[in-house]
């Protein structure tokens, strides 16, 4: 039998054993399933209180870290110190950046840049269309951020 409340040992061996003469072994073993019940709740206790995230890295992002490590500290304290100064900083991380539409955006503007330099006169018409160019570029940025 399981037990169900933890108030103490002694109650639990009283309620197992009512009316019962137990051996030596079985008060042994009685205890031992006790103790192993009590850690057993207090470890899902302390696991609820507190939820906890699995993350993995590949062997280069972990080595790196390690490289960062200091003496005698974990992985898992490294991260956690890591994570809490992050909040405490209130800095934001930076979004995915789309660098395929910024590259073609920067492409076109260099290739515009280079019809601007073939061109021995360059009209006000070429610059404003150059200033459309790197405004659309701005905003791509800006978007992507």
């Amino acid at each position: 039998m399981k037990p169900t409340s933890f108030t103490s040992v002694h109650d639990y061996l009283d309620q197992l054993f009512k009316g019962g003469n137990p051996s030596k072994e079985d008060i042994i073993l009685a205890k031992k399933n006790y103790w192993r019940a009590y850690n057993t709740d207090l470890k899902r206790r302390k696991r609820s209180a507190c939820p906890t995230f699995q993350i993995s890295f590949s062997k280069d992002e972990l080595l790196r870290i390690k490289e960062k490590l200091q003496q005698g500290q974990s992985v898992s304290k490294y991260i956690y110190q890591l994570v809490k100064q992050h909040i405490e900083s209130h800095t934001i991380l930076p979004s995915k950046v789309n660098t395929a539409v910024i590259e073609q955006q920067l492409f076109l503007i260099s290739e515009y840049l280079r019809e601007l330099l073939d061109y021995e006169d360059i009209d006000a018409e070429k610059i404003t269309e150059l200033e459309n160019h790197i405004q659309t570029l701005e905003t791509v940025i800006q978007e992507s951020l």
